[in-house]
């Protein structure tokens, strides 16, 4: 006689979905980065215009 363990089907489709959530968190951050990236440049390039008119001006 064998003995069989078998996981409960409800737990298999918790732990995907638990994982396809962590996926897309993943997802999420890399997007948010690349923007941060691609946007910090010219924003900071603003700031330190805007800090130079405020300065002259004064």
């Amino acid at each position: 006689m064998r003995l069989q363990i078998r996981w409960p089907e409800h737990l298999e489709a918790r732990g995907a979905a638990l994982v396809e959530y962590l996926l897309l968190l993943a997802l999420i951050a890399v997007v948010c980065l690349a923007a941060l990236t691609a946007l910090g440049g010219g924003v900071s390039g603003n700031l330190t215009d805007t800090a130079s008119v405020v300065t002259d001006a004064g």
